[in-house]
């Protein structure tokens, strides 16, 4: 419980720096071209599937294999997994994007790249969450937080199995660097400010640790 109310307070706080000041904007200026009217990133680049496709891929064949090693315990046994570590790790792997998107389906926040400061036609409102249209799902927005960086964040679930502690930080800084890849991508692109990968990070921990608290042993 104490950990889920610091990761509560620390959404509130990245959510109020954003709202304050403009250091997702400062960021956001770094990648874009304003004399060209690009970003750093094409989406159509080399780098794709590199950082877009490629681990979206890979991370639905690790839940495919997870599917397909909760029925065939000799499979679980080669990945070193109980069927009950399986069936949490697609859990998670399912939830963390799942209400990820639902949230940003809903939350009416801006991407970068739809604002007129960067070429966009939406009025300018610097990805700030506004309460009044917050929920609301009719009209634009929709950015906040990142889809796309949940997949890689989910990956944290890995350091929530019963392993060696020193195991355990290496799939942390796994995760967290393949996850930390995939929206550094979007932010370069103009797909997200970078606090939306922050938040995305968070939320993601925040299920996985709910998710771990829920199943039965």
């Amino acid at each position: 419980m104490r950990s889920g109310t610091i990761i509560f307070g620390a959404v509130l706080a990245i959510v109020a720096i954003t709202q304050l000041t403009t250091f997702d904007l400062w960021l956001s200026d770094r990648a874009y071209d304003f004399e060209l009217g690009t970003w750093a990133v094409d989406h159509s680049s080399v780098w794709r599937p590199v950082f877009y496709d490629g681990p979206k891929a890979l991370i639905i064949a690790f839940a495919l294999i997870l599917i397909a090693s909760v029925s065939r315990p000799a499979w679980l046994t080669r990945l070193r997994l109980s069927r009950r570590e399986a069936i949490f790790l697609l859990l998670c792997l399912a939830t963390v994007p799942a209400i990820v998107g639902l949230v940003r389906q809903h939350s009416r926040v801006s991407c970068p790249r739809t604002l007129q400061r960067y070429g966009g036609q939406i009025e300018d409102q610097f990805g700030h969450i506004d309460p009044a249209r917050f929920l609301r799902k009719a009209g634009p927005g929709r950015c906040w937080p990142s889809g796309h960086a949940s997949g890689g964040f989910a990956l944290l679930c890995l350091a929530f199995l019963g392993r060696a502690r020193r195991t355990r930080i290496n799939f942390a800084i796994f995760s967290l660097s393949i996850g930390g890849a995939m929206g550094a991508y979007q932010v370069l692109r103009g797909a997200h400010f970078a606090s939306h990968i922050v938040v995305t990070m968070l939320m993601a921990l925040a299920l996985i640790q709910a998710i771990k608290l829920v199943m039965p042993e």
